[in-house]
């Protein structure tokens, strides 16, 4: 017989992330600037600075701070997902969390692979005890089974 556990579904547009915190939290435009100065303060043209107004260029905002907190959303739903027996629930066509690792590194929150492996492996701790908080919760307001 399956545990109740392995049956739990949740509607992912109310899947609230809120409590998890994220390393990227700790970004800001003066850790950018550090990061790419060519994106923000080297040269001058009409729409500086480039990192922001000029995303069709790649190594910018969207590519950069995009994949990055997607990264960072798809590793947490990730864990959140196996803490409760969820399987994935998208198609991604490509390793999330290598992706997130290498972001990590390359601006700057980690100092390496294995620092960023440490980073992504609090996002999962964070997500999974969400996960059994709010399996707690809906296993306390649910009816018993008959």
């Amino acid at each position: 017989m399956e545990s109740s556990r392995n049956k739990l579904s949740v509607d992912l547009g109310q899947l609230d992330l809120s409590e998890i915190r994220y390393p990227s939290d700790a970004l800001s435009i003066g850790v950018l600037r550090q990061k790419v100065p060519l994106l923000f303060d080297k040269g001058f043209t009409e729409r500086q600075p480039s990192f922001f107004l000029r995303p069709q260029h790649a190594g910018h905002a969207e590519d950069v701070l995009g994949g990055l907190l997607c990264c960072e959303r798809l590793v947490a739903l990730s864990a959140y997902g196996e803490t409760i027996g969820m399987p994935f629930p998208f198609k991604v066509g490509f390793n999330f969390a290598e992706e997130l690792a290498n972001l990590y590194v390359k601006i700057g929150l980690a100092g390496g692979q294995h620092e960023a492996s440490e980073l992504i492996r609090g996002v999962e701790q964070q997500a999974a005890g969400l996960a059994n908080r709010m399996h707690a919760q809906s296993v306390a307001v649910s009816p018993p089974a008959r």
